[in-house]
């Protein structure tokens, strides 16, 4: 759904990209921040076209996930 459109996620998903990008510890490689979830980019897969949760990472957990607050998988971001 584009950015424009009122029911769309993008400005959530670019807001938190930048939260990401702009941590303390930053997260060093390429990821995806989508549907509350930041997922390693070489291990993402389009799994929906017509639905607000498009990418999943079936084979592995997300990184860190957000809600009231995020939680990081400390364990699988890469240092």
């Amino acid at each position: 759904v584009p950015l424009a459109e009122p029911h769309s996620d993008a400005r959530h998903n670019l807001l938190m990209s930048l939260i990401f990008a702009a941590r303390e510890v930053p997260v060093c490689e390429v990821t995806i921040f989508f549907h509350d979830r930041l997922i390693r980019a070489c291990r993402a897969q389009k799994v929906n076209t017509g639905e607000m949760h498009a990418f999943d990472s079936p084979n592995m957990p997300p990184l860190a996930t957000t809600g009231i607050s995020i939680n990081e998988n400390d364990h699988l971001i890469l240092p």
